[in-house]
């Protein structure tokens, strides 16, 4: 950008061929002219930019051009031109001592003005040096990007001498100014890269990525609000989509993974949940970590402020099972007892309260029968089981729509029965919307139905009691989304209800606007009839869903906003489930 002074130099130089001045009235002066102007300062400092404007003056035949040439004349390399009408605009560099900018008729080259400009290096010119790679993890066959980012007063250029420091061969390179890509070799365990600015050599800086192979298959994964955490086969733990807050856990944040990043080097993660902005996982040993935002407390690490860009370990207790809500957490010991962190808003920690944050993983009441949990948006669910096999549900939080199943739709500050049930499999919580599986396979539904998420054919008005949803013994397991909801069936089958935009269902209604009232199956583009039984569990995001299949492969569809769906880019959706991993 050109930056505008006040102060003004200017240089006339005259002259004029004679054959333009035939015709010339006795009574106006024969000397037409050329200024140049600068626009700003002629003192620069090294990296600016500076305006110039010519002015055509004195008597000329409307007949003749006055159009004006451009010229630098002074010896030395300019950053860049940008011409717009009678004004140019010139970019210094930082090595410049002196600029010359000349302007002349273009009819008569004789007749011109031109004006110079005094340059004094920046001090310091450079400050800096970073190199960081786009994700902490290269993929075998991949390629990893390595970005220079130099630091300044004036932004000095990014160019760069590169130099592959690690042993070993790559399959290839590409660079483009600041970034270079390499192409990752089959052999390779690990690529250290040294960038050496080519403006002042005396900043220099390396990074290293380990090079890995993708797991062959998955055996756990959770759909966050914008992004993706998947435990491979092999118990290591893998994360791609929006990284805003750390909450893939690569130990950066603020930007967005559109590959797979895998997290640190353990091989023993067992579970994950992925909430709206953070997530929590649990280890083989009971061990269990958080890891994205601290606001509220939702991590449990005792803060409620700034973000946790690697997985931190809660504690020192050993957990069973976490869920991670929008803005609280939910898990449950070895010992049985259930306990809570986060947001109290409308009582969804059930603590008591309705207001204010606990920082620290905190009990609920006594009970230490806990068995399942789910925190949902602003509201939770739990199921518990005692010694004569009874399994009851519990919900609390805000009791808006009636989704928390108590026949009213009062919230709660305290875990309250819902329903009479005593046969609860397992229980999910969405936005506005909950779901259940009883023991004898019974799909069930409470809340607001809006955009037919209940699947059974009811696209408006509130549940405040539980529903059923259809009349089917073969349900597996359900997923609540945000506006949609996923679950499979004993058969292998996966289904789907609710919004059906950006392709989040799947299936032969993907890629239209408006709702499927009642479950239509999901299945892989070009597949027919019942050609889809090989689901064995899911999870649904906000607008995207991801699954894991008998083979153990995981299939995503769905917006790709964020890079959620993992296929590598930022944009667009995919209407049917596609495979991501192993890739395919």
């Amino acid at each position: 950008m050109a930056k505008i002074f006040k102060a003004l130099a200017v240089l006339v130089v005259l002259g004029f061929g004679l054959a333009v001045l035939t015709g010339c009235p006795d009574t106006v002066d024969r000397r037409p002219t050329v200024t140049v102007t600068a626009l700003g300062d002629t003192n620069l400092i090294g990296g600016e930019s500076l305006g110039f404007e010519a002015t055509v003056g004195g008597w000329m035949p409307e007949s003749v051009d006055n159009s004006i040439v451009w010229s630098i004349v002074e010896q030395g390399t300019h950053g860049g031109t940008f011409l717009d009408g009678n004004v140019l605009t010139v970019s210094t560099l930082e090595r410049h001592s002196r600029l010359t900018v000349r302007a002349s008729l273009e009819v008569d080259p004789s007749v011109f003005g031109q004006v110079a400009v005094n340059i004094t290096p920046p001090d310091p010119i450079m400050t800096g040096l970073t190199l960081a790679a786009a994700s902490n993890t290269g993929l075998r066959g991949g390629s990893v990007i390595f970005s220079a980012i130099v630091e300044g007063l004036h932004n000095p250029p990014a160019f760069m001498d590169w130099e592959i420091v690690t042993t070993g061969t790559s399959a290839g390179t590409t660079l483009a100014g600041g970034l270079l890509t390499i192409a990752v070799g089959e052999t390779q365990p690990t690529i250290t890269v040294r960038a050496t600015s080519v403006f002042d050599p005396t900043f220099s800086a390396q990074d290293s990525v380990n090079i890995h192979d993708l797991p062959t298959g998955v055996r756990a994964v959770s759909a966050g609000s914008n992004y993706t955490v998947v435990v491979g086969t092999d118990g290591s733990l893998w994360a791609w989509g929006n990284n805003e807050f750390g909450q893939i856990g690569d130990g950066s944040s603020n930007n967005t993974r559109v590959s797979f990043s895998r997290i640190g080097t353990a091989s023993d993660w067992l579970s994950v949940s992925a909430g709206s902005s953070h997530t929590l996982a649990i280890r083989e040993d009971g061990s269990l970590w958080a890891w994205g935002n601290n606001a509220d407390g939702r991590t449990g690490l005792g803060i409620n402020t700034g973000t946790t860009n690697n997985p931190t370990r809660v504690g020192t207790d050993s957990w069973v099972a976490v869920s991670a809500g929008n803005s609280h957490t939910l898990a449950i010991r070895s010992d049985g007892s259930l306990w809570a962190w986060g947001s109290n808003a409308n009582g969804r920690t059930g603590l008591g309260m309705d207001t204010g944050t606990a920082n620290s993983p905190t009990r609920v009441g006594t009970y230490a029968d806990w068995d399942y949990v789910s925190a949902g948006m602003e509201h939770s669910m739990g199921i518990r089981e005692n010694g004569d096999g009874d399994r009851t549900l519990w919900a609390w939080g805000i009791g808006v729509n009636g989704r928390l199943g108590t026949g009213n739709s009062d919230s709660q500050n305290v875990p309250v029965q819902s329903g009479g049930a005593t046969d609860w499999a397992s229980v999910s919580t969405g936005n506005v919307h909950s779901m259940g599986v009883r023991t004898d396979g019974a799909l069930f539904a409470v809340g607001n139905t809006a955009s037919g998420v209940f699947g059974g054919g009811w696209a408006s008005g509130v549940a405040t009691n539980w529903m059923r949803v259809g009349t089917l013994n073969t349900w597996a397991s359900v997923s609540a989304g945000f506006q949609h909801t996923m679950a499979t069936r004993t058969d292998n089958t996966l289904w789907g209800a609710g919004n059906v935009a950006d392709g989040r269902i799947g299936g032969s209604n993907a890629g239209f606007t408006g709702a499927l009232n009642s479950f239509g199956q999901s299945f892989q583009a070009g597949a027919t009839g019942l050609a889809g039984e090989f689901w064995v569990s899911v999870s649904a995001g906000v607008t995207h869903t991801v699954a894991i299949r008998t083979d153990g492969s995981l299939w995503a569809w769905g917006s790709n906003a964020d890079g959620r769906t993992g296929f590598g880019t930022t944009g667009g959706q995919q209407n049917f489930p596609a495979q991501i991993i192993p890739l395919p």
